[in-house]
């Protein structure tokens, strides 16, 4: 299963930099502060400063709670 926000959460950093909204995170629902030296994997693939996990997105993509929590379920839920 493709999972519909995983282009988002992927070699992002600088995107979600750019991003004047900030960033939400798919995995713990939050709202982390990202930064240039913030922690990243692959080639520049944020990871979750709260909570460790590569799920971040620019809060621009996120248009309402309901699809961070749609996304959160598919991605994290069993």
């Amino acid at each position: 299963m493709k999972l519909e926000y995983f282009k988002y959460a992927t070699n992002n950093l600088d995107s979600i930099i750019a991003d004047c909204n900030g960033a939400r995170c798919v995995h713990c629902l939050q709202a982390p502060t990202i930064l240039k030296n913030t922690k990243t994997c692959d080639v520049s693939t944020v990871i979750c400063p709260l909570c460790g996990v590569d799920a971040v997105v620019p809060a621009s993509v996120v248009i309402n709670e309901a699809i961070l929590l749609k996304w959160h379920n598919e991605g994290f839920k069993e």
